[in-house]
């Protein structure tokens, strides 16, 4: 899981999006061959990390580390900067659903939603 959970502290959107795959099937992995893992609040509380940190990936990402304002940017840039983050959104709720429906186990299931 740490190899490809390491591109969400090192990487921006671009870089992290071809590992959310890898990464959700490791999930999968751990969760039905793990004790530790095979709780609703565990696999919550992995899935509120993993999407904080896509968060702060997207934030540094668009800002530049927090050096710029998005009111910095010429408008073609910051649209660039923000569809890539969209686009990582969209990659990691596909494969949520996609790996949710694998077998018996059901990701939504798994996660609390509130």
């Amino acid at each position: 899981l740490l190899k490809y959970c390491q591109p969400l502290y090192y990487g921006d959107p671009v870089s992290i999006k071809p590992e959310i795959r890898k990464m959700m099937e490791a999930i999968l992995i751990i969760y039905t061959t793990s004790q530790h893992y095979n709780t609703t609040d565990s696999m919550t509380h992995l899935f509120v990390k993993i999407t904080n940190q896509m968060v702060v990936a997207c934030k540094d990402y668009i800002t530049e580390k927090g050096i710029k304002r998005i009111w910095d940017f010429e408008y073609p840039v910051i649209s660039a900067k923000i569809q890539d983050a969209l686009d990582l959104y969209s990659e990691y709720d596909s494969a949520f659903q996609v790996h949710g429906l694998l077998g018996e186990y059901n990701m939504r299931k798994l996660v609390k939603i509130s």
